[in-house]
């Protein structure tokens, strides 16, 4: 009987030991899926402010002799809630990367993921970059 214990206790721990590296795989997997998702929301908030911003410029420029006090006000409020997101996913990198500091800045810019322009961004949200 003792045995037969030992046997079963022996399949389990192996069966344990299986599905311990298959949950390790798959925590993986789901981890660079965020990440990848976590950037790829970056560029779609960043196409999105952007497009908000030149309507605005548009329409400043195409209707300057009578303006719209309300439509004005939403185009601003849009890209005030467009920078609000954009910064929400700059959080949402900081929280899944494995790193947040100047030389992760640095290495998203040569990969072309970090354009100059939001260095500023992200340096604030680093507890230990240098804000230039």
């Amino acid at each position: 009987m003792e045995q037969i214990m030992s046997y079963i206790g022996t399949i389990v721990g192996i069966l344990g030991l299986g599905y311990a590296i298959y949950q390790n795989r798959e925590r993986s997997k789901l981890n660079n899926y965020v990440k990848a998702n976590n950037w790829f929301n970056l560029q779609r908030t960043n196409n999105g402010n952007g497009t908000i911003q030149l309507a605005k410029k548009l329409y400043l420029q195409k209707h300057s002799d009578k303006l719209d006090s309300e439509v004005l006000n939403l185009l601003a409020m849009a890209d005030a809630h467009g920078q609000e997101v954009y910064k929400e996913v700059i959080r949402q990198i900081q929280i899944s990367e494995d790193s947040f500091e100047n030389k992760d800045f640095e290495r998203w810019q040569k990969e072309g993921k970090l354009s100059d322009a939001h260095l500023i961004l992200f340096k604030q949200f680093s507890t230990n970059a240098n804000i230039k």
